[in-house]
């Protein structure tokens, strides 16, 4: 009665499957017994006239037996009308807050008295989305949600995150993938323990904006964390990651060749379970460490660390892909080469990668000529070929390519 859509070329455990979903008679089952046992509430805040205002604080949830709660707005919202006095404090677990409004109301204000969440203090999940917060009141009342298991504030954004949501005892999922395209969100100083010991899932944003007031980010005390998902060595501490032994996902983007070495001896040495690693290389200098073969040790590593599954590298490479053999990683499942400007065709050791089905290459090559030999690529489905301004032939060998369904090239 489930429907599974399976990866066709399945690198890894976690990535195997696509997606799955419910048979149409079993969806509707599952709708009926969640009716029967009340088992989510969901209001709708959404305007139909499309008008941004406040709601007038009126009681819209009254019931005793509301586990889990759902808000839908489009809109800037007055947290307080939302629920009543007459829930019980002991009976709501699961709180989720969703604005789906769009344009310039895309991340509302959400207005909350503290003493709203002062009644909800066995909440297990809270979840934000798309919300704007306007000063830390609410941030305090959270840090004493101390039986919180799930906390998102995905897409929302804040002025300053306070230390104490770093500090809540039961937490094992913190998402901080915050809104970077308003001003970026202050994190304190971190340089003691974390008190989430149980904490086992972080997300960060993908973006390097988001700098302590002093120093880097501490990750300390972490020990049974096995995602971490937009680590940045330029924001935070690099010498922290060799005591999180127990990571199992790793995504990163790395600032200079002294951080870089720090990584690439954790994945080795220091995290016998890791199983997926995606990372994304800036200003490391590649062609100054070459030896006389060309090849640069580092970037030797790079290419041989296991379970990459993603890498990307900005900055010059000169003739060192050419000279790495075949010591490639054959895990690796997209490669995006941005400015590396190789005078060497990058196609002829690239297409030995087994699983690779991502390449994007950008202003990575300066000769006149790329060749794909027959064979090549096998599972490759998007190739990307954008800046090679001398670039004058592509060619292509019968067999190489067999499974390409996008091909995009410009200047």
């Amino acid at each position: 009665m489930v429907q599974v859509e399976v990866t066709e070329f399945p690198t890894t455990t976690t990535i195997r499957y696509n997606s799955c979903w419910l048979h149409g008679h079993m969806r509707e089952l599952c709708l009926m017994k969640c009716i029967e046992e009340d088992f989510l509430k969901v209001v709708d805040f959404q305007d139909k006239s499309g008008e941004v205002k406040f709601w007038d604080p009126h009681p819209i949830i009254g019931s005793n037996d509301t586990y889990r709660l759902a808000i839908h707005t489009d809109r800037d919202v007055d947290g307080d009308a939302i629920v009543t006095q007459e829930i019980s404090e002991q009976q709501l677990r699961s709180f989720i807050s969703i604005n789906l409004g769009q344009g310039e109301n895309w991340s509302a204000e959400i207005a909350w008295s503290p003493k709203i969440f002062n009644k909800f203090k066995y909440l297990h999940v809270l979840d934000f989305q798309f919300y704007s917060f306007g000063d830390n009141k609410i941030l305090e009342v959270i840090e004493e949600l101390i039986h919180l298991r799930f906390l998102s504030f995905c897409n929302s954004n804040m002025d300053e995150l306070t230390l104490g949501i770093f500090n809540l005892p039961f937490l094992q999922s913190l998402d901080l993938r915050l809104d970077y395209w308003n001003v970026p969100t202050k994190v304190p100083n971190q340089n003691v323990k974390w008190k989430a010991k149980r904490l086992r899932n972080i997300f960060f944003e993908n973006t390097d904006a988001r700098l302590v007031d002093q120093g880097k980010f501490r990750l300390l005390g972490l020990d049974q964390l096995e995602r971490l998902s937009n680590f940045c060595s330029e924001t935070m501490e690099v010498r922290d990651l060799c005591k999180l032994v127990t990571l199992h996902y790793f995504s990163a983007t790395i600032f200079g060749n002294e951080s870089l070495s720090l990584v690439l001896s954790c994945i080795e040495e220091n995290w016998p379970r890791i199983r997926h690693v995606e990372i994304h290389i800036k200003n490391c200098h590649f062609t100054s460490l070459q030896n006389e073969n060309g090849a640069s040790n580092l970037l030797r590593k790079v290419f041989m660390s296991r379970n990459l599954h993603g890498l990307s590298i900005e900055g010059g490479l000169g003739r060192g892909l050419a000279n790495l053999g075949s010591e490639l990683a054959i895990k690796l499942h997209w490669l995006e080469l941005i400015r590396s400007e190789m005078v060497e065709d990058p196609l002829e050791m690239l297409e030995k990668l087994p699983n690779l089905r991502k390449l994007r290459l950008v202003g990575a090559f300066v000769g006149k000529e790329m060749v794909c030999h027959a064979m090549g690529f096998p599972n490759l489905k998007h190739l990307v070929l954008q800046g090679l301004h001398n670039l004058e032939k592509l060619r292509v060998d019968e067999g190489a390519m067999c499974n390409l369904s996008r091909l995009h090239n410009s200047h």
